[in-house]
């Protein structure tokens, strides 16, 4: 066959199709022991027995081939097949086999606070995931704290008197100050005084850059990233919130401590900057979407519970929501009783119990 690329410059090239031999036919591929000329002949032979199949046989076109090809499946559709109840019966059989080999690896325990933990060793590579159950969600919420749960969630990340900064000392009294500064400010909405509402809220923005000072901004986070930890996020339901993360194996106690301390003592500072977080958060996933909006209103009309209220919040609820409604939120419902913590992969049942001594 030849085939011209290009234009005038072009080459030509020639390129031989090769003869193929008919599939039903093997060539027995002589010994080293058989003689060069009987080889040859047995060869030449087979080739002049390709010629002449190939010549006798009716060549198809595309439809043709396609049919054909159309019939060679149908027909093997229909060959005979063990039936759906055997089927069936061999993915249940499988699928009990399974269970029963997962619940032989999971080791169970609660320490004496109420605290549950799910260990499970996978040692195919040195990692562990670690996933933070809290038992509470946004169906907990009061009236009128519609939004909390999702709100601690961001708060959970904040830190701790040792974990997020500088001088504690120093940044606690700014941190109340905030909070007296901002009840005041609602107050003053709620009665209409327009002109103190915006000198107090002059006032809350200056105390937060006193704030920012002594804080350091995700130390929490970042002190897990740059120990390898990755995927480290969080989210609400409402029925549960999630922690969840995965990092080298070896550097799982670093974790407990770090998981310890937040929910053993939390500090909920940057609240009022977190809240326009969530507020900006709220309008992409709510105000400005079509299908947000609507979901939110369905559920309003559809349920008669808790699950009609939206996870993230309404507007007018988060708006009052201070450090005093969020850590008496915390206190009632983040009790060791609630949680639960599952760790997943290169670890055994006993490193776990050894991190937990060690805090």
């Amino acid at each position: 066959m030849t085939t011209t690329f290009g234009g005038r410059s072009a080459r030509t090239y020639r390129f031989h199709r090769a003869k193929l031999a008919d599939p039903v036919r093997k060539l027995t591929i002589p010994s080293r022991r058989s003689a060069p000329d009987t080889t040859l002949s047995t060869v030449s032979g087979v080739q002049d027995e390709c010629k002449q199949s190939t010549t006798a046989r009716p060549q198809l076109n595309r439809r043709e081939a396609v049919l054909a090809t159309g019939g060679i499946l149908a027909a093997s559709a229909c060959q005979p097949s063990c039936s759906l109840a055997t089927q069936q019966q061999g993915l249940s059989k499988g699928s009990e086999d399974l269970t029963q080999s997962l619940e032989a690896r999971v080791q169970e325990f609660t320490l004496s606070n109420g605290l549950h933990f799910i260990v499970l060793e996978r040692s195919i590579a040195p990692i562990v995931s670690c996933h933070t159950y809290a038992d509470v969600g946004a169906f907990d919420e009061v009236d009128g704290q519609t939004g909390i749960a999702h709100l601690l969630e961001h708060m959970a990340f904040k830190g701790s008197p040792r974990i997020g900064t500088k001088d504690y000392a120093k940044e606690a009294p700014i941190l109340e100050a905030l909070d007296e500064v901002f009840y005041s400010m609602k107050e003053a909405e709620a009665s209409g005084r327009v002109a103190l509402a915006q000198k107090l809220n002059d006032q809350m923005q200056k105390l937060e850059e006193q704030a920012a000072a002594f804080s350091i901004p995700n130390e929490f986070g970042a002190t897990l990233s740059q120990a390898g930890a990755a995927g480290l996020n969080a989210t609400t339901s409402h029925d549960a919130t999630r922690y969840f993360m995965a990092m080298p194996a070896n550097k799982l106690e670093l974790w407990f401590a770090l998981e310890a301390e937040r929910f053993r003592a939390p500090v909920f500072r940057e609240l009022y900057s977190e809240k326009r977080v969530v507020f900006e958060e709220r309008r992409m996933r709510v105000d400005d979407s079509p299908m947000g909006r609507f979901q939110e209103s369905f559920a309003a009309q559809a349920m008669t519970n808790n699950y009609r209220r939206p996870v993230i919040g309404y507007p007018a609820d988060l708006a009052l929501l201070g450090r005093t409604e969020v850590q008496s939120f915390f206190n009632e419902h983040y009790s060791p009783q609630r949680l639960s913590i599952a760790v997943v992969g290169d670890v055994h049942v006993d490193v776990v119990s050894h991190c937990l001594l060690a805090e």
